[in-house]
């Protein structure tokens, strides 16, 4: 999925680089993280693409989040396998 994105993204005139799954160094954190993504554009900057394809604790989600946010990153978050209709119908049943 990853290579299948940054196929895309090359076909973009604005596009400058991209990363699958390397190490981005921190400039706000003590740690670094590895997006799936890592995409710079002209005129927009960078964000972050992250695949979640496999059950994960809700810190780890919250983790990412608040570090790319520390970073000044938008991240996008692609889910798979979730029902969100069935999922958000029982948050809201309750």
């Amino acid at each position: 999925m990853c290579q299948q994105i940054a196929e895309l993204v090359v076909l973009d005139e604005r596009h400058i680089r991209h990363a699958i799954a390397e190490y981005l160094p921190p400039t706000e954190n003590a740690h670094g993280r590895y997006p799936d993504i890592y995409v710079e554009w002209e005129g927009y900057g960078a964000f972050a693409i992250e695949f979640q394809l496999s059950g994960t604790f809700q810190t780890e989600i919250s983790a990412r989040c608040k570090h790319y946010k520390y970073e000044r990153i938008p991240l996008l978050w692609i889910l798979f396998g979730m029902n969100t209709s069935a999922d958000l119908n029982r948050v809201f049943a309750t």
